[in-house]
This record gives C-alpha cells, structure tokens and sequence, in this order.
C-alpha cells in the first residue's frame, strides 16, 4: 500500500509533467494562427531550439541547481505567453503601427514574407522551446533522486 508521501510525490510529478507540456500544446494547436502559410516554421522552431538546448545540457546542468533550472524555465514559459498573448503591442512599441503600416504588413504577409509581427511570436515560441526542453530534463533527472518507486511500487 502506497504511503501518502509516495503518492503525494507521484502526484506532484504528475501534475509538474502536464504543466511543462502545455505551452507546447498551445503553439502546436495555434500554429494555423501565428503564420498561416508556414506553420512548418512554427513546428520546427517549437522544437529546435529546446532540441539544442537538451544536446548542450551536459556539458552545463552539473553546474546549475535544480532550483535554478525550474525558476529560468518557469521564466522562460511565462516571457513565451507574455510575448504571444501581447504580441502585437510589443511590435506597436518599437513602431508607429498606423494606417500606413498595417498596410505595408498586408502586402508583406500576402507576398509570404515575415512581418513584424509575425517574427515576435516566433520568438515567443522560440522561448516556449527552451522552457520545455529545461523543465523536461530537469524534472527527468531530478526524479532519478528519488528511489522510492512510484504509487505502485
């Protein structure tokens, strides 16, 4: 019979797995949305990436704490909806978005070329990458510290 401690722990795991994946989940579900004409682009920058950042971790992970780890990647998931939800007022920020401008944007977007737009929320599905690849090691090896089995065990 499981202890409430294993299976408290089992849950928190659960729950830290699920919470890392979803804004993995978003990108890939609005993908259509972000550029519609290159939604490959969105798949391969939701994986690249966090694809490199997991083939560099280790030569860097011994010499950072796992308390580190999860507070960049909690960090790096909050700054990639930041930067998708808020968007266009960040492109708005640096540029005088008028009339002229939304125009200019239309012609580029029918064209296939990237607009502003277009490359901020790459950025923020750039971020969402790494913030995945982070937590999903970190929370892999940090399991590995506990040798009590799961609920089943």
């Amino acid at each position: 019979r499981p202890s409430r401690k294993r299976l408290s722990r089992s849950t928190c795991f659960f729950l830290l797995g699920v919470l890392n994946h979803t804004q993995y989940f978003i990108v890939a579900a609005s993908a259509h949305s972000i550029i519609s004409g290159g939604v490959g682009l969105v798949y391969i920058l939701n994986i690249a990436p966090g694809l490199l950042l997991k083939l560099s971790s280790p030569l860097w992970f011994h010499r950072v704490s796992y308390n580190t780890r999860i507070i960049a990647a909690a960090c790096l998931m909050s700054a990639s909806l930041l930067v998708l939800g808020c968007a266009e007022e960040i492109v708005c920020f640096f540029v005088d978005c008028g009339d002229e401008y939304d125009q200019q944007q239309l012609q580029r977007e029918e064209e296939g070329r990237l607009t502003g737009l277009m490359v901020v929320q790459l950025i923020g599905v750039a971020l969402g990458s790494c913030q995945l690849a982070l937590g999903e090691s970190s929370f892999l090896a940090l399991a590995s510290c506990y040798t009590d089995g799961g609920p089943g065990k």
